[in-house]
């Protein structure tokens, strides 16, 4: 799927195969539960768990917005009849190879795709005391490429996770280490830098693009730098207000103050188009101290469309991260 043009109907075609992938890779696990070494079940389960953690689960989502008492029989019936959602069924996977595992690599993994699991399905608490109790944070640097791209996919979705949550200050620190490299493109997998590409031979080149993540695993970067820039807006503005006599004053957020300075020179200015014109002219109102045009410039029809509707539940959890931030402030 590397090699295959994401917006073709090709691509589509080969997704669709995902489902015989992973029936075959279930007849092989219960095989190996039955026959296999501790190892062997091991490293199944973790094929089983890179094809699941991914994906959301909008089954359970659905059960849980509708209490059991509100649903019909035949409506539970068929929610048993569907099996484990994916919640548990990563908790079982994980769990085993949190116990069996004596490889470090399949279980930092594994941790991984739980924690990114927990964070997309907005279970904040379970996926942040994960990611501490394991400390992953410490050593991740010594691990090996694909391992460092999945662990900056999961540090990208514990940060939209915090966003969704209100939690503005977790949002930037875990988004922090990413945006202020300006080479998120590359860390996530998702493609190389023009610069880093004439740097390397055509071996390294090779290299690196094998280690890409699929195109239907890609997170928005738009959208991910738009969460980084709000949430930096909601510390950072206060925060300037706050200070505004200290000749000390530090910066919280060196890629937002950048977007402010930019905004600033800009000789004629008509109504913001891009997303961080519009982060500007919100940072604006907010300085102002006016709540309703900040909102209006951060949820609208023209930022809808851009970045909010990538994620129709980051829109619904507007009023959270806006309201809260409000008040604490």
């Amino acid at each position: 799927m590397q090699n295959t043009d994401p917006h073709s109907q090709e691509y589509m075609e080969h997704l669709k195969d995902e489902a015989q992938v992973c029936a075959i890779i279930e007849r092989v696990q219960r095989y190996l539960e039955e026959k296999g070494t501790t190892e062997e079940v091991c490293r199944i389960y973790l094929l089983r768990i890179l094809h699941t953690y991914y994906k959301f689960d909008y089954k359970a989502h659905q059960r849980q917005l509708t209490p059991p008492e509100g649903s019909s029989k035949s409506e539970q019936d068929q929610a048993e009849n569907e099996g484990e959602d994916s919640a548990v069924l990563m908790e079982r996977l994980c769990k085993y190879i949190y116990a069996k595992d004596r490889t470090d690599r399949i279980r930092t993994c594994a941790i991984l795709c739980h924690i990114y699991h927990h964070a997309l399905h907005s279970r904040w608490y379970q996926a942040r005391d994960l990611m501490l109790m394991s400390h992953l944070q410490d050593n991740f640097q010594h691990a090996d490429p694909p391992v460092q791209i999945l662990y900056n996919r999961t540090m990208v979705q514990l940060g939209i996770c915090a966003f969704r949550q209100g939690l503005t200050k977790d949002a930037h620190n875990a988004l922090l280490d990413i945006q202020s490299s300006g080479r998120a493109k590359e860390l996530l997998g998702q493609g190389l830098l023009l610069r880093s590409l004439q740097e390397r031979n055509q071996e390294q080149e090779k290299v690196e693009r094998r280690r890409q993540v699929p195109f239907h695993l890609h997170i928005n970067l738009e959208l991910l730098e738009c969460v980084y820039l709000v949430s930096a807006m909601l510390l950072e503005i206060p925060y300037m207000a706050a200070h505004e006599s200290d000749a000390r004053r530090r910066m919280i957020s060196k890629q937002f103050h950048h977007q402010l300075r930019v905004g600033e020179r800009q000789p004629l200015l008509g109504p913001p188009e891009s997303m961080r014109e519009h982060v500007v002219a919100a940072s604006k109102a907010m300085k102002m101290g006016d709540w309703k045009t900040c909102h209006s410039f951060i949820i609208n029809e023209k930022m809808n469309g851009k970045v909010w509707d990538l994620s129709p539940r980051l829109t619904k959890s507007a009023p959270c991260w806006l309201g809260r931030s409000r008040k604490s402030h």
